[in-house]
């Protein structure tokens, strides 16, 4: 019984990676990986971003130089087409991840009379 679960996750997951959205969030994903620019964007956006993260988590200080550099991060980001078109394919794709796993909520847990 279990196995017929994951072989049915197995075929959902063969039809997810054949639909159009992900296509699309596979194909922009790789273009901003090959764009130098958006690389580096992308890789500064995560450092600076952790390291926000860690100093909060670690109740220190947030100075507001690493303030202004996230916040000239994001403005990169979101001028930069690459990064643009990728995070609207990944909008798209996160839209039909919560379409399925919505699916899966209403089967698991059905309004009770």
């Amino acid at each position: 019984m279990d196995q017929n679960i994951v072989e049915l996750a197995r075929r959902l997951g063969e039809r997810i990676r054949e639909s159009e959205r992900f296509k699309a969030f596979n194909a922009a994903e790789e273009a901003a990986d090959q764009d130098e620019e958006a690389r580096e964007i992308r890789r500064q956006l995560e450092e600076q971003s952790l390291k926000i993260a860690r100093l909060e988590t670690e109740r220190q200080p947030v100075e507001p130089e690493d303030k202004r550099a996230l916040q000239n991060l994001r403005a990169r980001a979101h001028a930069n087409a690459r990064l643009q078109e990728l995070a609207r394919a990944q909008a798209d794709y996160m839209q039909l991840m919560k379409q399925v796993n919505d699916a899966l909520y209403e089967v698991l847990n059905p309004p009770t009379s």
